[in-house]
């Protein structure tokens, strides 16, 4: 029996399985273009095509199946709300909204979850004026699946609601100038961009 690896078919695969979120934002704002790396945003926003690596596309992959497996249980779960252009893509998963996440990293208590998620959920509550939400999120390096509520006061809220619209003005303002040195990289998200072949960041080190 002789095996090797269809290098071919393989890209041909992942190019199939893994469909970039950013492709159906067109060109709307996305809360994840104010919470990510804002050159992200940036480069999606003035057309530049996403070219992700390899490992970007596997945990792609396990994150959609992880969203379709809990849709299937909950239908019509996912919801897409708009507040001042922004939108939130959303799940309701029981009685309240939720924040999907599958993830490399070991979570296990609150201190150990992302500034990326807990923002997310706050831009989510901005928009739905909901402050009691779930965040679900599955390891998959400990294959650990956990449920979390997450209550926000409301001045909490409020002040993440001002951060979020100077963002989106200051990343506004840089499409509409085609001058992305108006925003400030985020340069651990570097190593999974999508964008890293084109960013003025990552080709100039």
């Amino acid at each position: 029996m002789k095996i090797k690896i269809n290098y071919s078919k393989t890209k041909e695969l992942r190019r199939l399985l893994w469909s970039p979120p950013e492709l159906g934002w067109g060109n709307e704002f996305h809360r994840s273009d104010m919470i990510l790396c804002p050159l992200r945003g940036y480069y999606r926003l003035t057309g530049i095509p996403p070219k992700p690596p390899e490992k970007l596309v596997a945990y792609g992959i396990v994150g959609t199946t992880l969203h379709n497996i809990i849709e299937s249980k909950f239908p019509n779960a996912e919801r897409d709300i708009q507040w001042c252009n922004i939108h939130n893509t959303i799940d309701v998963v029981w009685d309240k909204y939720t924040e999907i996440k599958t993830t490399r990293m070991s979570i296990l208590n609150p201190s150990d979850i992302p500034r990326v998620y807990k923002e997310q959920i706050l831009s989510g509550m901005v928009a739905t004026k909901e402050f009691s939400w779930y965040l679900i999120t599955l390891d998959i390096v400990n294959m650990n699946l956990l449920v979390w509520d997450v209550i926000a006061k409301s001045k909490e809220v409020n002040d993440f609601k001002y951060e979020l619209l100077a963002r989106r003005d200051c990343l506004s303002a840089a499409v509409l100038s085609r001058n992305p040195t108006w925003l400030t990289p985020h340069l651990n998200e570097c190593g999974l961009c999508p964008y890293k072949y084109t960013c003025r960041v990552w080709t100039n080190r």
